[in-house]
């Protein structure tokens, strides 16, 4: 999805059949394909999974199974985890994020931007690992990694005590000692919101340590003290601008460098001058790691945000969705989405202002050919279905399955798609994961379905929203038709992805291929046959 793309990468390693799925890529369009039980479903039932997660407040990590409102049930760990005695499972998501804007300013005038005021800044790759055991009935997080370009930052937990390792390319920084050690509060920053509900290891001794290169005499009075302290948090400034450059693939000597050049400009303030002179003289053995990781607990809750953003923007439609009504009942409820079933469509339909209602049947009646008219008693309401060709409003319990099917997934399309722009710091998808759209439905309106698929695509970038579709299929007109508005234009051929689910019939294990789609529609590295009896 380029540059600006979402979450891109998802790897998924001893979940049910999902043994190892490898970095598999997304792109705006994700079709699902393969035979029944091999794995599709919990591909894609990962992103409900995820979000479910960050929902409520839970006991551990993921919530496996929730209440009646939640999305997806997974029964447990033990029942999630590969059945090949498999005791631990991973989740990965690769994105893009900026690093150098988050850097602090304060008295601190953006060193590293003016270090880099000559070099074009890009987004740097983000690949955020966690990995999950269990220790009797208690599930943890027993390791992080993040890798930020060529860096990767890891941590081990032990399940009693927020209590680790840190390492930076495998080399063991800093270890916490004790119970007490690990609880202390440090200054840089407090994980106790971490989503998966684990704590970094505290790193204040690792601070300390540093700052009494610049402390090692008691003050003589107050007014020493302050200056000190001063100093202490310029040394902190520095040391994470440090960080965030060498972060960026520079070389230390050049840093250091290019700070003592503006420290001489006479551009900053003696605090900020001393501790840049200060460490800029320092070797470098472990003391650029100490900066990486001083940057890096800087860093990581903007990171944790946008997994948190993402997975909250994630929209689960189920496979077996609602059958239509012949009336709804009015509670005074305010309804802001369709539900994962469309039971609440009718609601959802009836709170919209005249103006909404009037677009979302404008837009029906343009790629679908009938009009939902949300009809009003006293107390209840109904939905009916007016064709193009004419005729009377039908209620929709009186016209078959196909409508009851299809509405909640156009529903979503149309609300989504038209959403206000998203204020996040990080361009964050709409992202719609949907399972078998086609059920009930005839190839014609399969047909239609991919076109409403597309316009809302390009209805969301028009309102400068992203959206990303997974779609899990088993229609040979879905994969066909969407190879067909490549050839038309429609879509670029890079902006859909098609990912074979292969389960070894002996081992049970899935292996994920993906297939492209050329510029002419015709499906690559596509199996014969894959579609025949």
């Amino acid at each position: 999805m380029g540059e600006d793309c979402c979450l891109d990468k998802i790897q998924i390693k001893n979940v049910r059949s999902l043994s190892d799925t490898g970095l598999v890529s997304l792109s705006k369009v994700n079709l699902l394909v393969g035979e029944n039980s091999s794995g599709k479903s919990t591909f894609l039932r990962t992103f409900p999974l995820i979000k479910q997660s960050l929902g409520k407040r839970t006991n551990g990590p993921i919530l496996w199974a929730g209440d009646v409102d939640d999305y997806v049930d997974f029964g447990s760990f033990n029942e999630a985890v590969t059945n090949d005695g498999s005791t631990e499972m991973t989740f990965s998501f690769q994105f893009k994020l900026s690093i150098l804007p988050l850097l602090r300013t304060g008295r601190l005038p953006q060193l590293a931007g003016k270090i880099l005021r000559h070099r074009q800044q890009k987004k740097a790759p983000i690949l955020y690992s966690i990995t999950l055991k269990q220790a009797g009935s208690t599930e943890y997080v027993s390791s992080l990694r993040v890798n930020i370009n060529k860096l990767a930052f890891e941590f081990e937990f032990d399940p009693k005590y927020p209590i680790g390792v840190v390492k930076v390319n495998g080399k063991p920084i800093f270890e916490t000692q004790n119970k007490y050690q690990a609880r202390m509060i440090h200054r840089i920053e407090a994980f106790d919101d971490s989503i998966f509900g684990f704590d970094l290891p505290n790193i204040e001794e690792l601070i300390d340590r540093m700052r009494k290169v610049f402390t090692e005499e008691k003050p003589a009075d107050e007014g020493s003290q302050f200056l000190i302290f001063q100093l202490e948090n310029s040394v902190e400034e520095v040391a994470s601008s440090i960080g965030a450059l060498l972060c960026e693939g520079m070389d230390f000597d050049y840093i250091k460098e290019q700070l003592k050049g503006i420290t001489a400009s006479g551009s900053l303030d003696s605090q900020v001058e001393t501790a840049i002179q200060k460490l800029s003289d320092m070797g470098e053995s472990d003391q650029d790691n100490i900066f990486l990781v001083i940057y890096f607990y800087r860093f990581f809750p903007r990171i944790e945000d946008y997994i948190r953003y993402y997975f909250r923007q994630t929209h689960y439609i189920a496979p077996l969705r609602a059958t239509a009504e012949r009336y709804y009942r009015l509670r005074n409820l305010a309804i802001d989405e369709v539900d994962y079933q469309g039971k609440n469509l009718a609601i959802f339909l009836n709170g919209l202002t005249w103006d909404r209602l009037q677009s979302f049947q404008e837009w029906t009646l343009k790629h679908f050919g009938f009009q939902t008219i949300v009809d009003r008693t006293e107390g209840h309401v109904s939905l009916k279905v007016v064709l193009q060709s004419g005729g009377s409003p039908i209620n929709m319990s009186d016209t078959g399955f196909g409508y009851s099917q299809i509405l909640p997934i156009i529903t979503q399309l149309w609300d989504l798609s038209t959403t206000e722009e998203l204020r996040a710091r990080e361009t964050v998808p709409l992202v719609i994961a949907i399972e078998q759209p086609e059920l009930h439905l005839h190839p014609a309106l399969q047909a239609k379905l991919v076109d409403a698929f597309i316009a809302s695509i390009e209805l969301a970038e028009s309102n400068h929203n992203q959206v990303q579709l997974i779609l899990e299929t088993h229609s040979e007109t879905i994969v066909n038709y969407f190879g067909r508005m490549i050839a038309k234009g429609r879509l670029k051929s890079n902006d859909v992805s098609v990912l074979l689910f292969d389960r070894d019939t002996e081992t049970k294990k899935t292996e994920v291929k993906t297939s492209h789609y050329d510029k002419h529609g015709y499906l690559q590295n596509w199996p014969i046959g894959f579609f025949a009896p």
